[in-house]
Formats: structure tokens, C-alpha cells, sequence
């Protein structure tokens, strides 16, 4: 199945992509098309908490086999201090 996209483009753009799309012995549309495909492959990703940030984080961290995440997570170890209180603190 295939579709018409119309799109209102700067002629200097559409000269250059064009030419870019010969270089590489293609066509722009499916230079276009596989463009769209692969933002909508990110997209679905996107929705889903993949993003390139969270890939590259991915595996960074290694816990121990036993960590238990609920258990180990305690506030306790976060302090609450006023602006005064910290700038003292780092003088």
C-alpha cells in the first residue's frame, strides 16, 4: 500500500536532497520514507522509556544479585537544608 505526501519545501533543500539522493543512486522518496519509518520506530520507542539517554545508561549500573531496591530505598539519606545552611556548609 502506498500513499501521496505532498510537502512545501525551500527550493535550495529540495535541490540538495535531491542531488544527495542521485549521489547515492536513490530516489528522495525513499530516502523520505525510510526517514519516516525510522522516526516512527523512535517514537514507539520513546513511548515506551526508551530514549538514547536511557540505551546508553542501560547496564551502566550492576547491583548485587540480592539487592533488594524497595528495601535498600530510604530518605534518611537525603538531607533538607535552607540556602544559608549549605552555603555555610561549603565556606
Amino acid at each position: 500500500m502506498s500513499a501521496t505526501l505532498i510537502l512545501d519545501l525551500d527550493p535550495e533543500i529540495l535541490r540538495e536532497a535531491e542531488m544527495e539522493a542521485r549521489s547515492r543512486n536513490t530516489t528522495l522518496a525513499s530516502i523520505v520514507a525510510g526517514q519516516l519509518g525510522i522516526m516512527s520506530l523512535n517514537w514507539k520507542e520513546s513511548q515506551c522509556g526508551n530514549t538514547p539517554l536511557t540505551d546508553f545508561l542501560r547496564g551502566s549500573v550492576h547491583l548485587p544479585a540480592d539487592y533488594n531496591l524497595k528495601g535498600d530505598y530510604r530518605l534518611s539519606h537525603l538531607s533538607v537544608q535552607t540556602p544559608e545552611e549549605f552555603l555555610a556548609e561549603s565556606v
